[in-house]
């Protein structure tokens, strides 16, 4: 049996696409090794460079490739959402559908709202730069709104932000699974061919870094896994489950 694989290029690939939505959260370490139990004499050992099957493997290149077009693509949402931030409750849920296509995109309605909510902005952060004693009853009551509806729809926004920082980290863990699996079966088949009784990994990752595990010996079987994971690679090898959609639901309708 095989661990789970986990090298550098993985490691960059969640530095890439977990983008700073509203909450922060990090990804979890994973520790790389490929071992089994040794059944057979010394010459039978295996070694494979993890490393360098990422860096040659196809499928790490397009699960890049993906990955980041993935979490753009909700960055982009996000983004359309905090222009929003200044209008009401209600304008912003008729904003939030319309600019997520939700229901008739018009792009007419959608620069309306997005003026109103830059004006509503300035208007706020204007009352908000008077002196207090100076301001009217009318205005503290004018702010006072203000704040209200801002904390409402920000929080709106920002719970829209981390479930798109959710469904980034629970698709970078069904990649990471997947490519997981592809490589360690195709190791475990190379294994099986060559009639080796254990396979070892170059280097082992601890808590302290990564070091070299293999120092000499070993039947190095890198570049045939290489070659049986990018001669059978195929695309939808990697999509076995349909993505999330980043289109916010908000529950009202108009």
């Amino acid at each position: 049996m095989f661990h789970s694989f986990r090298t550098g290029l993985m490691v960059a690939l969640f530095a890439l696409v977990l983008v700073p939505f509203a909450g922060a959260w990090a990804a979890a370490e994973k520790d790389k090794a490929a071992a089994a139990p040794a059944t057979g004499a010394v010459g039978t050992i295996g070694v494979v460079d993890q490393d360098k099957i990422e860096q040659s493997y196809k499928g790490f290149a397009n699960a890049k490739d993906h990955l980041q077009a993935f979490s753009e693509e909700r960055q982009k949402t996000f983004q359309t959402l905090q222009a929003g931030l200044g209008l009401s409750k209600d304008d912003f849920d008729d904003y939030q559908l319309r600019s997520s296509g939700t229901v008739k995109n018009d792009p007419d309605r959608i620069k309306a709202l997005t003026d109103l909510a830059k004006k509503n902005s300035d208007a706020y952060e204007a009352l908000k730069a008077k002196d207090k004693d100076k301001l009217t009853d009318a205005e503290k009551k004018q702010l006072d709104a203000m704040e209200t509806n801002m904390k409402t729809v920000q929080g709106i926004i920002q719970g829209q932000g981390e479930k798109f920082s959710q469904q980034i980290q629970d698709e970078v863990a069904r990649y990471s699974k997947t490519l997981n699996k592809l490589v360690n079966d195709s190791i475990g088949d190379v294994a099986k061919k060559q009639k080796l009784s254990i396979v070892l990994s170059k280097t082992l990752v601890t808590r302290e870094g990564e070091a070299t595990f293999v120092l000499w010996g070993g039947s190095d079987i890198t570049s045939d896994v290489i070659k049986q994971l990018n001669d059978n690679f195929k695309p939808a090898m990697l999509d076995g489950t349909p993505a999330p959609s980043a289109a916010p639901a908000p529950s009202k309708t108009k």
